[in-house]
């Protein structure tokens, strides 16, 4: 198998019914992982059952390429050593206390890098055939969408369709991670290239949604994956603001099916503590994770450059040999008549062999290099946006909370009426909703989201790292054996 065949990201899932079961953070499935037992003791008025159901159970409290090759390659370094020094630092702080729920996350992982048809409900889903359409001043390039056990064929998608996904998907599930699409371009997006890599990255981001059961289940997604395109667009402003308007009792409750063993975690102290430890270990590992990308980019921008300039050398050097060649049966007489002169050693098949060489080693840069770092910069982002979400969550329950605390704090804002009474009522079950929302994310982030986002991405990292260096031991052999050719050639 090529490196580029076994570089693909698409169709990893499990053929299990837990929804963390397979990977929404890059679409490989991984073991079963130890779950932290980090949640604070909610305070704070009894409004009802906590996320686990019990009726003791209180609301949670709120929570707080101009450079050389070289120098790009020692910034490189130093942003991958920083962040693995500032992972070590957050690690003792949030993981020091590990627990195991058996059967949390089981994994069946499966190297294949086609989606398993007997384990989506869609089958085989495809991103491809891209076409431009419109005007010439407006124009836009679609996606052949094609799922095998669609009810339709196909169907052709914009990427602000693709766009529209997301949002329902963030929207219907707050707190939790939802893959992050490839950024929007606004210069050189019908560029041929560029089309390509959108196809290629839209195609790897719909799969890792629909691996996830609770995602492939929700509406938008088999909306968007069959629905004709005239019925389509009529559908999308009803879903979304479905998907706003949705009560958070219910939101709650769907995380209670999909993650019951989540709900009946016990809650201990050091919320706070854990989740500003992620948030600056994030934050951190975003600024060097972006500036290792940006080294590495340079680095591969320079490896291309150095490859391009070595097909002109190539080139050259047949062009110079030709001329050479040719004036060699045309010497002048007086140079002829003392035997001619000698021909220069003819090492052009071996230069372009030496060619053909350092472009096969420098292909890999971009797959097995610098996308993958793409990628995980990319998932850092979100995993920082379902942080800066859960923080609004908490901000927000701490306004209702007070709202509701209110009617008791004091005699004279005792409910007066029946009107007031409903009111009371209302706004603690806001404060309710909010409070169990905000402890069932947060019992999300600590106890799977984040070692599991974590975990993929030191694996992923070993397994490409791995692959890169087996595909530049096979073109250092290469090139290794042109340069032994050439040594042989001019050795007499």
């Amino acid at each position: 198998m090529s490196y580029q065949e076994d570089y693909s990201e698409h169709g990893r899932q499990t053929d299990s019914s837990n929804p963390f079961a397979s990977d929404g953070f890059a679409g490989t499935p991984e073991e079963s992982r130890p779950l932290s037992h980090s949640v604070a003791q909610p305070t704070g008025i009894e409004v009802g059952g906590g996320i686990g159901g019990g009726d003791d159970t209180t609301a949670p409290a709120a929570a707080s390429s101009t450079q050389s090759s070289s120098s790009a390659h020692g910034a490189a370094h130093a942003a991958a050593s920083a962040i693995g020094a500032g992972f070590e630092t957050v690690k003792t702080t949030v993981t020091s206390s590990l627990g195991s729920l058996a059967n949390l996350l089981p994994y069946e992982v499966q190297e294949s890098g086609e989606l398993d048809e007997s384990k989506s409900k869609f089958g085989k889903v495809t991103v491809g055939e891209p076409e431009l359409r419109g005007g010439t001043f407006t124009s836009y390039t679609v996606y052949k969408v094609v799922c095998s056990a669609g009810s339709s064929e196909h169907v052709f998608r914009r990427y602000s369709d693709f766009v529209w996904l997301r949002n329902v998907l963030v929207k219907s599930f707050p707190g939790i991670f939802i893959p992050p699409l490839p950024p929007k371009a606004v210069i050189g997006n019908k560029d041929e290239s560029f089309v390509e890599s959108r196809r290629s990255d839209l195609q790897r981001w719909l799969q890792r949604v629909i691996v996830r059961n609770f995602l492939a289940d929700h509406e938008a997604v088999s909306v968007f994956l069959t629905r004709a395109t005239s019925q389509f667009e009529s559908d999308q402003k009803e879903l979304l603001k479905a998907a706003e308007s949705k009560p958070l009792a219910d939101i709650v409750s769907l995380y209670k099916d999909l993650w019951p063993e989540i709900a009946r975690l016990p809650a201990t102290d050091g919320i706070d503590r854990d989740i500003d430890s992620l948030r600056d270990f994030l934050q951190q590992s975003d600024a060097k994770m972006n500036t290792l990308v940006q080294a590495t980019d340079k680095f591969v921008a320079t490896s291309f450059a150095a490859t391009n300039d070595l097909s002109k050398m190539s080139s050259l050097l047949q062009a110079n040999y030709s001329l050479e060649k040719e004036f060699q049966l045309r010497l002048p007489a007086s140079i002829a008549s003392k035997g001619g002169i000698p021909a220069r050693v003819d090492i052009a098949e071996n230069v372009e062999a030496w060619y053909s060489s350092l472009k096969w080693s420098t292909n890999a840069f971009d797959d097995l290099l610098l996308n993958p770092l793409k990628f995980e910069s990319q998932d850092i982002g979100v995993m920082l946006d379902v942080l800066k979400s859960r923080a609004e969550l908490a901000s927000k329950y701490t306004k209702s909370l007070a709202k509701a605390q209110k009617w008791t704090s004091e005699p004279r804002y005792h409910p007066k009426n029946e009107k007031q009474e409903i009111q009371k009522a209302a706004d603690e079950a806001q404060a309710r909703d909010e409070g169990q929302l905000l402890q069932f994310v947060t019992h999300l982030i600590l106890h799977a989201q984040f070692d599991q986002f974590w975990t993929f991405r030191v694996k992923q990292f070993k397994r490409r790292m791995n692959q890169f260096a087996n595909h530049q031991m096979e073109a250092t052999k290469q090139m290794h054996e042109t340069w032994r050719a050439i040594a042989a050639t001019t050795a007499s």
